[in-house]
């Protein structure tokens, strides 16, 4: 395996590099001819560094131009001294230290700049492990500190139930860290009404099915003897959005989910405030985040803060609740 290590040096090759260009480009505008050292010598560069230029960028036919150029010396061109951690180039009578690990063969060739040499060396590889089991270890911070398991014998080792101090740390952390984020996204918000059937909603349950007509939505409110701000079916579901202080018996819901075969979701209006939603554009791509103000169920208006004022397509709804400068609710 070869590996190629950076080494910062304090050297002015600029004289060097500019012959280095000079014979590439020769290099560059003779194909198919291959030059050799002796068709450059008057150009005054070391014969060791032009072969290696002539050999780069005459016998590849793709490069059309040169642009960044770097000084090339092969492996015969250095002298190693591992035991001091030295390199010595005879060529230009340069040496320098490395410090990266000594646990190398050889070192292969070095590139140089005007601020670094690019020290290539061949490592022996280790060879590879086969393992003859393994275990599954899931480190959380929501419950126990850790789960062991092993799949072949199939038993599981839980560490760390009692460690609650550990928990609370972590979500004040992630707490503050998403509070950050959130204040950059908000800054300068202004509220922004969205006619709601010009975007698509995601990751919410509601606004995806047939809003009750009047004479339905007023025998529905009489069964459940509640208003009922808002109500739309699918095929499978019942949505029933209400007031904000009402609730429905759970004998009630039973009773419409076997009347209507279906299955009855209730939430209260105004839960939604408060949320933090995601803005992309027609194509999913980020425009920034924004918090959800109100949902006008009536008139099918999303009322939102966000600095955003690009058109946004796509709303995705998220669970955690902030006002509108970031804090967390």
């Amino acid at each position: 395996m070869i590996l190629t290590y950076k080494v910062k040096h304090n050297y002015d090759f600029s004289k060097e590099l500019e012959k280095v260009r000079t014979i590439a480009e020769i290099a560059v505008e003779s194909h198919p001819q291959l030059l050799t050292t002796k068709h450059v010598k008057h150009i005054g560069l070391k014969s060791v560094i032009a072969n290696q230029v002539l050999r780069k960028y005459g016998r590849n036919k793709t490069i059309k131009s040169v642009r960044r150029v770097k000084l090339t010396l092969p492996n015969q061109g250095i002298k190693l001294n591992q035991t001091e951690k030295k390199i010595r180039i005879t060529s230009l009578k340069v040496e320098f230290e490395y410090r990266f690990p000594n646990n190398f063969e050889k070192v292969n060739q070095i590139e140089i700049d005007n601020e670094y040499f690019y020290v290539s060396v061949t490592v022996i590889e280790k060879e590879q492990f086969i393992p003859e089991g393994f275990i599954g270890v899931d480190l959380n911070t929501t419950e126990h500190i850790a789960v062991a398991a092993n799949p072949q014998t199939g038993k599981i080792l839980k560490l760390g139930k009692k460690a609650d101090h550990i928990h609370k740390k972590y979500r004040e952390i992630r707490r503050e860290l998403r509070e950050q984020s959130y204040k950059k996204y908000l800054r300068g918000n202004v509220l922004r009404n969205l006619q709601m059937n010009w975007i698509q909603l995601e990751r919410i349950p509601l606004c995806k099915g047939t809003s009750l007509n009047e004479n339905r939505l007023k025998d529905l409110e009489e069964k459940i003897e509640c208003k009922i701000v808002y109500c739309e079916e699918t095929p499978e579901k019942l949505f029933i959005v209400l007031e904000e202080e009402n609730q429905i018996n759970n004998k009630k819901i039973i009773e419409i989910e076997e009347l209507l075969t279906k299955k009855v979701h209730t939430i209260n209006d105004g839960m939604e405030k408060g949320l933090v939603v995601s803005l992309l554009d027609q194509n999913h791509h980020f425009l920034g985040l924004g918090v959800i103000s109100k949902i006008d169920y009536k008139n099918k208006k999303l009322k939102l803060f966000t600095p955003c004022r690009k058109k946004i397509s796509i709303v995705q709804f998220g669970q955690i609740k902030s006002n509108r400068d970031g804090k967390e609710l």
